[in-house]
């Protein structure tokens, strides 16, 4: 797949569903030129499980349209609910949407990526594993998780040896309604890790050394991951970056790794 030149055409704000009286809505970025159906990406933003927007990505939708990819940048949150299971089911609904209105944006409904990073991260690798499970979600071919979270209970354990643990702990038990002791079933079935069979989609986890994603949990997915021979590939950065600060870093080696699977 060659680089394309010329800025890519994007439509804004088009609503994908709505949820208890909320518009959720996504970006489309659409590589320039006509003629080629081609693979699409559904992109997550992080935040959280509770702040930001699709603006967090514009710079890498971007980026991925120029590849060639058909990018669709959604909006997940919705205000005023808990976090799950209503974020995990506006990913649903935006992965139908794409699927189904791919055509109308020269993408391939057959041909879809995830991708997101932190909380993204971790409903980009749940979402696709998910699609290899659930009835009516389309096949995803290959995941991009950057700084995520792929077995809960295990990353909020390991972030007590790290001097920033209170950070992610106080995100996991406010997106998940409680802690490992008071919800263990919600976090083992949020997890992406649970839902890991030998016909999953192929992984690529980008991670740095001591950030506020545990790396040990990263470490677990992929050792699961390799024991079913799907194939993976884990990027480990030293330092403390985080999501799209370090995405710069494995930005080849997650085009390399698109571009092998999709």
């Amino acid at each position: 797949m060659t680089m394309i030149t010329d800025a890519p055409r994007i439509a804004r704000d088009l609503v994908y569903a709505t949820h208890s009286g909320t518009r959720m809505v996504l970006d489309v970025f659409q590589p320039s030129g006509s003629g080629t159906t081609r693979p699409a990406i559904i992109m997550i933003h992080g935040g959280r499980w509770k702040r930001l927007d699709k603006l967090q990505y514009q710079g890498e939708a971007t980026s991925l349209a120029m590849s060639g990819y058909v990018v669709f940048l959604i909006n997940y949150r919705v205000e005023g609910q808990p976090s799950f299971p209503a974020l995990l089911d506006n990913v649903k609904s935006a992965m139908r949407w794409a699927a189904e209105n791919a055509m109308t944006f020269g993408a391939d409904p057959d041909r879809i990526a995830m991708f997101g990073g932190s909380a993204g991260g971790h409903l980009s690798a749940l979402s696709a594993v998910l699609s290899r499970v659930e009835p009516g979600l389309p096949k995803v071919r290959v995941a991009v998780s950057w700084s995520g979270f792929y077995d809960l209970i295990a990353a909020y354990e390991e972030t007590a040896a790290n001097p920033r643990g209170a950070e992610p702990r106080g995100a996991l038990e406010n997106a998940f309604d409680g802690t490992p002791a008071t919800c263990r079933d919600r976090y083992i079935q949020l997890s992406p890790i649970t839902h890991v069979r030998a016909d999953s989609p192929p992984l690529f986890i980008g991670i740095s050394s001591d950030e506020v994603a545990p790396l040990g949990q990263a470490q677990r997915m992929i050792a699961r991951m390799r024991e079913l021979n799907v194939p993976c590939e884990i990027q480990v950065i030293e330092g403390d970056l985080h999501n799209r600060e370090l995405g710069p870093l494995v930005w080849t080696q997650t085009l390399d790794f698109l571009r092998r699977y999709l």
